[in-house]
Parts: C-alpha cells; sequence; structure tokens
C-alpha cells in the first residue's frame, strides 16, 4: 500500500498474475528446483520447523542452512538452524530482514559498525543491543548492523528469514546488488561482513558462557585462539 498509494488498484485491480499462479494443479505439490549453493525455488513448504536445512559452516560451528526464492515472487528467505550451546558468527547486510524465530530461546546482539569488530574491547559497549528471543518472536537487524545469534535452549534453534530481491538470480534488486553477493559468508578480511571466531570480541564468549551456565546447558562452542587486531 505505502509502494503504489493507490487502494483502489490495491483492492479493485482484476489483473491476475498468470505468470506466477495459473491454477496448476501440481502447483503446492512439485519438487521444487535446486540452483547452486542450496538455493530451492518452491512454492509451497510444508513444514518449516521440520525441512531438512544443509551444512553451512562458514557461518558458525554447526550452522545448518537453507535458501529459497517463493512463488515467483520477489519475496525470498532462509531457514537456519544450530545447536545446543553454540552461536553464530557476527555479520551484517542491508535492513529489511524479518526474522521470526521457530524454534528454542536465545538472544541475539546487534552493534552499528562504528562501534567496531570488538565493541566491548573499543569502549563501545553501551552501544551493543541485546534482543532476547524464544519461540514466536519476530525483529529486524538496521542497515549495516553486525548482528550475532545465541542459543540458550535445550534445543536446536530454528529461525526463518525473510527479505526482498532474488537469490537464485532473476530478480535482483538495487540494494542486492550493492552488496557482495558472498558477503556474509566472507570473513571482513577478506572483503566479506562476517567477523570470524578469532577476531569476535572476547567479552562475547565470555557472555554466552555465563548465561547458559545459569540454566544449565553444556558449552558446545569449540576452543579458539584469539586473533591480534
Amino acid at each position: 500500500m505505502r509502494f503504489y498509494q493507490d487502494n483502489d488498484f490495491i483492492f479493485n485491480s482484476d489483473y491476475m498474475f498468470r505468470g506466477r499462479y495459473s491454477g496448476e494443479e501440481d502447483y503446492f505439490s512439485g519438487n521444487g528446483k535446486l540452483y547452486t549453493r542450496r538455493i530451492w525455488e518452491s512454492n509451497f513448504i510444508a513444514d518449516a520447523r521440520g525441512a531438512l536445512v544443509d551444512p553451512s559452516e562458514a557461518k558458525g560451528y554447526g550452522v545448518r542452512i537453507t535458501s529459497f526464492d517463493m512463488g515467483g515472487s520477489t519475496l525470498v528467505g532462509h531457514l537456519a538452524e544450530w545447536p545446543v550451546g553454540r552461536y553464530h558468527k557476527a555479520h551484517y547486510h542491508t535492513g529489511g530482514a524479518i526474522l521470526l524465530i521457530l524454534r528454542s530461546e536465545g538472544y541475539t546482539l546487534m552493534w552499528p559498525q562504528e562501534a567496531g569488530i570488538r565493541p566491548y574491547q573499543s569502549g563501545n559497549g553501551d552501544q551493543v543491543v541485546r534482543v532476547n528471543w524464544r519461540e514466536g518472536s519476530v525483529f529486524s537487524p538496521p542497515t549495516g548492523w553486525f548482528h550475532q545469534h545465541f542459543n540458550t535452549g535445550k534445543e536446536k534453534a530454528r529461525q526463518l528469514a525473510f527479505r526482498y530481491s532474488s537469490q537464485s538470480g532473476k530478480y535482483l534488486f538495487g540494494v542486492w546488488k550493492a552488496i557482495n553477493k558472498e558477503g556474509v559468508r566472507t570473513s571482513i578480511r577478506e572483503g566479506g561482513t562476517l567477523i570470524e571466531y578469532e577476531d569476535e570480541d572476547p567479552q562475547i564468549r565470555v557472555d554466552f558462557e555465563n548465561e547458559i551456565g545459569k540454566i544449565g546447558v553444556p558449552m558446545e562452542m569449540p576452543a579458539f585462539q584469539y586473533a591480534e587486531l
């Protein structure tokens, strides 16, 4: 409604987008199409909580992600899952992504790039925003803000993310072209937007250990040596 600013067109137009849906019998029961980099083009996901997700270790220890383009539209997304006692690597991208928690509980840290890769060490800890979440929680990281997801629950965390543009390459918006397509999987050391574990602020792991210790969840993050920055 904000895009067109014309209620009559939105509610009374009789134009049919047959290129997207034209009453095909198998529209909601087809197998979908698999592109490279584990990107699916599909019209229907019957069970987002139980759908298979693929290994994506570049995003973190034990992280699994499956991306999808849906119904021939420009609304796309991905399912992400990671184990008990673990957390994602921090990364940033353009704003507009809507994150819905499907399983477990935990929290997400978010901070602007200006606060630095290690905000606590840099004296910018007051700029770090913490969002606590559980099943059914919805939130959206701002444009260009680092964000990092932590599972403090007693089951695998699962997240459903929505955003605009395309992943298969069919409908690329300007904001998508402006970001390195592999940026969120590539270290900032190599021109991407991802903070590797060894580059993150040591306080982040300390705080996570304290959080899961309070409720008796085992620490499952492998040990790593922090780099000198």
